[in-house]
C-alpha cells in the first residue's frame, strides 16, 4: 500500500513539474532518492512514464487511462465560476475537495488575490479526520466506514494526530448542519470553513486563509457565500452524481 501512495506522490509532482529529475521528484514528494529511483524504474518499465535527459516525464500509457466521458474536466469546469464568485467575494482562498481514499484532494482552486493567503494547488492531499474539509468529509460516513477512512489515512500521513475522544461528536454535529469550521487546526495561523455538496457527499466547497482574518463576523459570511454556492452546484450536478462517487467516493 505504501507503495502505492508513493507512486501516486511522484506521478502528482509530474503533473505540476515535467520534467522532473530525481532530485526534484525527491524534495518534493519527500521521498528518499532511491526510494524513487526504485518507483521510477518500475514506472518506466510500464511506459507510464518516460526518462529523458532533462528528467521524467509522464508516459504514452496514461492516455489510455483517459475515460471515454471526462466527468472530473467538466466536473472542474461547472465549479470554477462559482469558485471564483467565492475566491472575489470571500477574499479568501476558494476550492473543491473531494474524499480519496485515506485523504482529502483538491480538485480545483482559485487563490486569494491578498497578498497573505492560503496557498493551494489541485492535486494537494490532506489528511481526514482533521480540519474542516477533512473531518466534514467523513461526517455521512457509518462508524465502520469513518474507522475504515481514518485507519488509512494514518498510513498515508504518520504524523498526523486526530483527537479521537471527541472526534464522533464532532462528525455528527457537522452531519446535522453540513458544514465545518476550523480554527488553526491542521497548521497555526491557518483557518478554514468547508460546505459539503449534498448531491456528492465525497465532496466539498472550502475557504480557507489566515485565521486572522477569520472572526465571527467574516464566518457568518463565509458559511452563507458557500451555502448559497452549494445550493446552485447541486443543481448544475444533477446526473454526474452516480458516475462522480463510483470514482472518488470509495
Amino acid at each position: 500500500m505504501q507503495v502505492i501512495f508513493r507512486m501516486g506522490r511522484l506521478l502528482d509532482v509530474l503533473t505540476r513539474k515535467t520534467p522532473a529529475n530525481l532530485k526534484e521528484l525527491s524534495d518534493t514528494a519527500k521521498l528518499p532518492k532511491t526510494t524513487v529511483y526504485r518507483i521510477m524504474r518500475s514506472l518506466e518499465g510500464e511506459n507510464i512514464v518516460v526518462k529523458t535527459p532533462q528528467g521524467f516525464l509522464l508516459g504514452p500509457r496514461l492516455t489510455q487511462w483517459q475515460p471515454p466521458i471526462d466527468v472530473f474536466s467538466r466536473l472542474k469546469e461547472i465549479t470554477r465560476p462559482l469558485l471564483h464568485h467565492i475566491a472575489e467575494r470571500s477574499g479568501e482562498t476558494a476550492s473543491l475537495f473531494a474524499r480519496i481514499p485515506g485523504a482529502r484532494q483538491c480538485l480545483a482552486v482559485v487563490q486569494s488575490s491578498q497578498v497573505i493567503r492560503h496557498v493551494l494547488e489541485p492535486g494537494d492531499l490532506f489528511p481526514l479526520g482533521i480540519g474542516a474539509g477533512g473531518k466534514l468529509l467523513i461526517s455521512h460516513l457509518s462508524k465502520t466506514e469513518r474507522n475504515r477512512a481514518l485507519a488509512a489515512t494514518v498510513v498515508r500521513f504518520p504524523d498526523v494526530e486526530i483527537q479521537y475522544s471527541t472526534l464522533d461528536a464532532e462528525l455528527d454535529a457537522m452531519r446535522l448542519v453540513g458544514h465545518a469550521a476550523s480554527l488553526e487546526e491542521r497548521e497555526a495561523g491557518l483557518a478554514s470553513v468547508s460546505w459539503l455538496i449534498p448531491g456528492l457527499p465525497a465532496m466539498c466547497l472550502t475557504i480557507s486563509g489566515p485565521s486572522t482574518r477569520f472572526d465571527q463576523d467574516s464566518l457568518g459570511r463565509f458559511i452563507d457565500l458557500l451555502r448559497d454556492a452549494v445550493g446552485r452546484l447541486d443543481q448544475d450536478l444533477l446526473g454526474f452524481q452516480d458516475v462522480v462517487e463510483g470514482g472518488y467516493a470509495h
